[in-house]
């Protein structure tokens, strides 16, 4: 166990190194494009799906066409029959996160973290995290920060959960930026917080404009002409609906 936790501290260490250059206030992220209609991607996982079967990315809109259109049993990407049913789901995961998919390692390690088909395990869940860090995952170091938020495996420390989401923010995780602009309003941090905002709302996070423009209307910490220019990048980068 003492292995995993310094490993762990020595990938955030590698991510610090990695992401020095970028300012926390720097570049807006930029959300992919579902591959098959072309649309902009949410950015929250929930409304994308990975196929386990060649490890490819698409809106859950084209996901339920396909299923209507290929009755569900074949990828429409690669042509091979899907996965049928959890045990057989983890194991082609399974196959591509040795191979170095982080898309899968994190899967894996969600699998792990709840339970979801295996036997929970925190050990193997923050593995596996480890794993899609080394792979470039933002997500990783967003489970990362819990682990040192709730002491799981790792010793609690706020240093180093700040410095976990500072690394997944910078690299693009609007989840690890909202948690950020928690902590700055909490500390009393309001320019900050409000920093935060902006640039998840900036990349496409409805939930970030909404708060954007109740701060506009209730002290009027983001002024209008910022508003508009958040607005006008949120369009761009619009949540996929």
């Amino acid at each position: 166990m003492d292995d995993l936790c310094d490993a762990i501290k020595k990938q955030v260490g590698k991510g610090i190194e990695e992401t020095h250059q970028i300012g926390i206030f720097g570049n807006i992220p930029v959300p992919e494009e579902c591959p098959i209609c072309l649309v902009t991607m949410s950015m929250e996982n929930q409304e994308t799906i990975f196929t386990s079967c060649c490890a490819k990315v698409m809106c859950r809109e084209c996901d339920k066409k396909a299923n209507d259109s290929l009755n569900g049993q074949l990828c429409p990407f690669c042509r091979m029959r899907r996965p049928s049913g959890r045990s057989e789901h983890l194991v082609a995961v399974r196959t591509l996160a040795k191979k170095g998919d982080a898309n899968a390692a994190i899967a894996l390690s969600d699998a792990y973290r709840n339970g979801d088909g295996v036997e929970a395990s925190n050990y193997k869940s923050l593995k596996w995290a480890l794993t899609a860090a080394s792979h470039g995952s933002p997500t990783a170091y967003g489970i990362f920060s819990m682990a040192y938020l709730n002491g799981v495996i790792v010793e609690k420390s706020p240093l180093e959960r700040r410095r976990c989401l500072e690394i997944a923010a910078k690299m693009g995780c609007i989840k690890a930026r909202r948690t950020l602009e928690t902590i700055a309003a909490t500390e009393g941090d309001h320019l900050g917080a409000i920093l935060h905002m902006e640039i998840a709302a900036s990349a496409g996070c409805k939930v970030a404009l909404t708060n954007c423009f109740e701060e506009y209307k209730r002290s009027g910490g983001i002024t209008k002409s910022r508003l508009d220019e958040v607005l006008e990048h949120y369009k761009r980068n619009a949540e996929h609906e």
